[in-house]
C-alpha cells in the first residue's frame, strides 16, 4: 500500500511542475473566444489547454463547496479592471483599448503559431 501512495504522491507533485499559468492576454483572448461562439473543443484545439482546464476557469458558475456557495472561475471578477488585479497588472487608464489590443495579440500568436 506504501507504494501506491507513494507513487500516487509522486504523480501529483510531477503534474504540479507541469502546470502554466494562464496569462492576462490568454484570458482576455479565450475570453473574447467564448464571446465569438467558438466551442469549448475549439478553444482547446486552438489554445493547446485542456477542455477540462478551460471548463474550470472559463465556464464554472456558482457551485456549493464545504456547504459556501463559491465562485472559482474568472466569473469572480466582475470588472476588467479586478481581472488586470487578479493577474497582478495595473489597468491602464484606457482599459477597454488595452484589452483590445491583448486579445489581437494573443490571437495573432495563435495564428502565426498554427
Amino acid at each position: 500500500m506504501s507504494n501506491l501512495l507513494n507513487g500516487f504522491q509522486d504523480a501529483t507533485i510531477a503534474s504540479g511542475k507541469t502546470k502554466k499559468e494562464y496569462s492576462l492576454s490568454e484570458v482576455l483572448g479565450i475570453m473574447q473566444m467564448f464571446k465569438e461562439g467558438l466551442k469549448v473543443s475549439q478553444v482547446a484545439e486552438l489554445t493547446g489547454r485542456s477542455v477540462h482546464s478551460l471548463r474550470y476557469k472559463f465556464l464554472e458558475g456558482e457551485i456549493i463547496l464545504n456547504g459556501k456557495s463559491v465562485i472559482r472561475s474568472i466569473r469572480q471578477h466582475t470588472t476588467l479592471a479586478a481581472l488586470y488585479t487578479a493577474h497582478n497588472v495595473t489597468p491602464p487608464e484606457d482599459i477597454e483599448a488595452d484589452a483590445t489590443a491583448r486579445i489581437a495579440e494573443f490571437k495573432n500568436i495563435l495564428t502565426t503559431a498554427a
